[in-house]
């Protein structure tokens, strides 16, 4: 009986490994791994970290830069930020396939800073994510580029934000097309028409 009730008890796990074995870079079911882990601190760090060593980035199946979100998010949940910063700043050095991806990791870094208050850190991410270049590698001896997130709309448009919001004027010229109208208003507001023409005519190409 108690052998019946033991297997019943695994069997999300048993079928966990099985689907995982079938396809180690199935993010879902990585995630869903964590899910099985419940409250279990230990278990959910060593599943994580098992994860990001199993996976490999370019031919994930899913988003596999929710591992690095999620796993950060956790650590935020019980107040560690230390390890929360040091697990997104893990998942800016990956190599993955998608400026969206990268962008994502950046962007998550710097709103969790912003849900906590430290206003200050949340600038510093995502003006180090906005001007990080883009790293090479080579593989099957080609070069080739990793997206960067400093030529991501998103990240530009999440760094406008916090120039406006924190009245930093010396650097708001350097907004996002996206964020071209909102940057001559900022300007205005500090009655310097003159820059706020000239942010109008800014080179486009920096962006493209």
């Amino acid at each position: 009986m108690f052998r019946l009730e033991n297997l019943l008890e695994r069997r999300p796990f048993l079928l966990n490994d099985a689907h995982l074995r079938q396809n180690p870079n199935n993010i879902k079911e990585w995630l869903n791994r964590v899910e099985l882990c419940k409250s279990n601190k230990e278990l959910i760090i060593e599943t994580y970290e098992k994860a990001i060593k199993t996976v490999n980035n370019l031919k994930a199946f899913g988003k596999s830069e929710l591992l690095y979100i999620n796993y950060a998010k956790y650590y935020e949940s019980i107040n560690d930020l230390e390890h929360a910063n040091l697990i997104f700043y893990r998942g800016t050095q990956v190599h993955f396939r998608s400026l969206e991806q990268i962008s994502s990791i950046w962007c998550e870094w710097c709103e969790m800073h912003l849900r906590c208050r430290n206003f200050k850190d949340a600038y510093s991410v995502i003006k180090t994510g906005c001007t990080t270049a883009a790293k090479t590698f080579y593989e099957n001896d080609q070069l080739k580029r990793v997206p960067s997130a400093s030529v991501s709309i998103k990240t530009w448009s999440l760094y406008a934000d916090l120039e406006e919001q924190l009245g930093t004027f010396q650097n708001v010229k350097v907004m996002t097309i996206l964020k071209y109208n909102n940057i001559s208003g900022s300007l205005s507001t500090y009655d310097r028409f003159k820059d706020s023409y000239t942010s109008s005519n800014f080179e486009l190409l920096r962006f493209s």
